[in-house]
C-alpha cells in the first residue's frame, strides 16, 4: 500500500505509515491510531478576555476563607503532633500545683497545660482586640 505524495504548495499532510490498524495488531492490545496533524495555528493561551490568568503578572489576592482554610489545615496538623506526643507520654506522674498534690498519668497533665497555654492566649488576645476596637470607636 502506498501513500500518496503531497503536492508542493499544498498543505495537506497525510497520516504517517507506522500507525497501526486493528488488522495488523490481532493478537495484541487494542490499537491506538494517532489523528493526522492538521494544519490550524497553535491554540493561544487564555488570556483576561478569556477568563484565563496565564500570561498576566497579576496574582491572586489573599481572601479571608483562603486564610481561614489554612489556619484550619495548620490547627488540624498541630493536633495530630499533641495526639501522637500524648499518646507516648502515658506513664503516672505526680503533680504539685499551688499546694495542692496528685498523681495522674503524664498525657492528661500535658493536654491540661496545652489548654490553659490556648486559655492564656485567647484572653490576652481578646482583650488587646478589646482595647483596638474601643480606641477605634473614638476617632
Amino acid at each position: 500500500m502506498s501513500t500518496p505524495q503531497p503536492q508542493p504548495g499544498s498543505s495537506q499532510v497525510s497520516a504517517p505509515s507506522s500507525a497501526t490498524t486493528p488488522a495488523s495488531s490481532a493478537g495484541s492490545s487494542p490499537a491506538t491510531t494517532t489523528p493526522p496533524p492538521t494544519t490550524q495555528p497553535p491554540a493561544t493561551a487564555p488570556g483576561p478576555q478569556d477568563g484565563g490568568t496565564q500570561g498576566t503578572d497579576k496574582q491572586v489576592s489573599p481572601t479571608r476563607t483562603g486564610m481561614v482554610w489554612v489556619s484550619v489545615c495548620v490547627a488540624v496538623l498541630l493536633a495530630i503532633l499533641l495526639i501522637i506526643f500524648l499518646a507516648q507520654n502515658t506513664r503516672t506522674v505526680a503533680v504539685h500545683y499551688l499546694g495542692l498534690s496528685g498523681s495522674t498519668s503524664l498525657a492528661l497533665m500535658l493536654l491540661i497545660a496545652a489548654v490553659a497555654g490556648a486559655l492564656i492566649t485567647v484572653i490576652v488576645g481578646s482583650a488587646r482586640i478589646i482595647q483596638l476596637r474601643r480606641r477605634a470607636n473614638r476617632r
